[in-house]
Formats: C-alpha cells, structure tokens, sequence
C-alpha cells in the first residue's frame, strides 16, 4: 500500500470521526432544546419551538457513513485506485485544512472521485 493512500485512508477515516462528533453535538443540541421548551410550556404561555438539531444530526450521520465507506474502500486493497485519485484527495483535504473548514459534501466528492458509485 502506497504512503499516499495509506494518508488518504488516515484522513478519511479522521473526516469520519469528525462527523460523528458534530452528530452527537447536534443530539445534545436538540435534547438540551426540548428540556427547554418543555420547561417553557409548564408556564401556559402559548409556546413555540423551531430547531434544526435534528436534521442536522440527520445529515452528519450520512456524512458520517459516506466517509466510512470510503475509507473502507481505499482500505481494501483489492479495488484499483489510481495514484491521480489519491492525489486528488489529499489535495482536497490539504485545500479544506487551508480554508478551515469542512465541506459537508467533501465524503460524496471523495465517493466521486473513486467511482465509487460504479462498483
């Protein structure tokens, strides 16, 4: 295994870690959310809640799970992966490490970059 992939895997797997991470913050969120509301429902005032805790959860757990089935698929080294594939994918993480930020497509476009949605 190439020291290239073997850093794509490191850094996909890390992309994965990192969801997960923002899942349960959003979880917490959105419970810390509904204990309030309930608090303020207690007083009879009319009341009403808008959070987005739960669909945020909802979208780092499918980034979650895409950036856990790349890792997975760079790991098995029986499917062909192209040095230019690796390349691009570090290149994409150095970019997103430049800009300090984490695109919540960044496992879909890794996916894509691997074709992954032809095997």
């Amino acid at each position: 295994m190439t020291e290239n992939r073997e850093k794509a895997i490191r850094r996909t797997k890390n992309l994965a870690y990192w969801f997960m991470g923002e899942m349960l913050k959003e979880e917490e969120r959105g419970e810390k959310e509904k204990e309030a509301f309930e608090k303020a429902k207690e007083t009879g005032e009319l009341v009403m809640m808008i959070s987005t805790a739960e669909n945020n959860a909802r979208v780092m757990k499918s980034c979650m799970k895409e950036a856990r089935e790349a890792a997975e698929f760079l790991r098995d080294e029986k499917n062909d992966i192209e040095e230019w594939q690796l390349a691009g994918i570090n290149a994409m993480f150095d970019q997103c490490n430049k800009e300090n930020m984490v695109p919540y497509d960044m496992p879909t476009a890794i996916k894509g970059l691997l074709c992954m949605q032809y095997q």
